[in-house]
Order: structure tokens, then C-alpha cells, then sequence
């Protein structure tokens, strides 16, 4: 299969963006004999694609320069999806899926009651969904602790029953280590 999107020369000299997709038939030997395919005109298209490219462009760079994963836990199906990063966050590869077990197992055992409780208030039909909290990992690959503060937001369907959670996981260690520091150096006046 072959598809491309290019310019074609209109008449009165101006250009319009094109899509071409075709096909490639074949003799009983294999040879390719001819393609069949179509042109689409894509010109209007054209800037909300490029339009759409640059937004995802700036939202990756936005999320790699703040040290973010982004994940998705869809509550039906039980499948969680994560950002490029989550690596350098939880020691994890990127290619390898992460369950909500997996994450839970991450989660330092002092933190994981009052995460869970935090999480499930907003489950709640009452509740807005949002929630975030600062909590410590344990790095799947090295072991070591680091904090980090999620931020995250349960979808509901139509019956207010919780579908999905999204979020964003960030390291704050650096910060909670500097907060620490500050905090046991003496204050002095003059």
C-alpha cells in the first residue's frame, strides 16, 4: 500500500494539498502490473492538522520539561496507559504496561492507607473527582524512595459511576529535600 500527502498545481497556478493512497496489483508471478488508488483533495484539512501537530509538540515538550508522566486507568477494562517518562519516574520501561497493581506495589506501604482513602472520597457520587496528594514510590529498578505528588480526575458516566481516572505523577523529591534543609537551618536577626 502506498499513501502520501503532497501539492498539486492547480490551474490558475496556486497549490492544494492532496492525499494519494493506492494500491499495487499483482500477476499470477508476483510483478507488480499496474496500482489503482485515489487522490483526495485535503486542503482544508491541511491547517487543523498542522494546527493539531504543533499543539502535540508543545505538550510533549510542556510535560518533559515539568518531569511529568501522564497516565489513564480505565476502570472498565482495567488497562492503564502511560506517558513516555514514566521510566524516569518509577523505573519502569516504557513499554512495559503498568497495572493498578503494579502502581499500588510501588507505593511506599506508609502511604498507600491514606492514598487509597484520598483516591476512594473522590469515587464518591458527592464528590467533585479531583484529588491530589504528595506520596513516596519506591523506583521499581533501584529500590530508592522518592516523592512525588499526583494530580488526578475521575470521569463518571451518565449515572455518575466512575469510568476513568486521568492524572499526572511528577518527582518532588528535589523540593521536599530542599523544604527539609530549610527547615533545620537556624533563623537569625539583627
Amino acid at each position: 500500500m502506498f499513501e502520501a500527502v503532497f501539492r498539486l498545481r492547480q490551474r490558475d497556478g496556486g497549490y492544494r494539498w492532496a492525499l494519494g493512497r493506492g494500491i499495487p496489483i499483482k500477476d499470477a508471478d508476483g510483478t507488480v502490473s499496474e496500482w489503482v488508488g485515489t487522490v483526495t483533495d485535503v486542503h482544508e484539512q491541511r491547517p487543523a492538522v498542522e494546527d493539531l501537530a504543533r499543539s502535540e509538540e508543545r505538550l510533549t515538550l510542556a510535560v518533559e520539561t515539568a518531569e511529568l508522566a501522564i497516565w489513564d486507568f480505565d476502570l472498565v477494562s482495567g488497562r492503564a496507559w502511560w506517558s513516555d517518562g514514566k521510566y524516569r519516574l518509577l523505573g519502569i520501561a516504557d513499554d512495559n504496561p503498568i497495572s493498578d497493581e503494579t502502581f499500588w506495589g510501588l507505593v511506599h506501604p506508609d502511604d498507600r492507607a491514606p492514598l487509597a482513602t484520598l483516591r476512594n472520597k473522590a469515587f464518591r457520587p458527592e464528590h467533585d473527582g479531583k484529588f491530589d496528594a504528595e506520596f513516596r514510590i519506591r523506583r521499581a529498578d533501584t529500590g530508592a524512595e522518592r516523592w512525588v505528588v499526583a494530580y488526578a480526575q475521575v470521569l463518571r458516566d451518565a449515572e455518575q459511576r466512575p469510568y476513568r481516572v486521568l492524572g499526572t505523577l511528577q518527582d518532588i523529591t528535589r523540593q521536599r529535600q530542599q523544604q527539609e534543609l530549610c527547615s533545620t537551618l537556624p533563623i537569625t536577626t539583627s
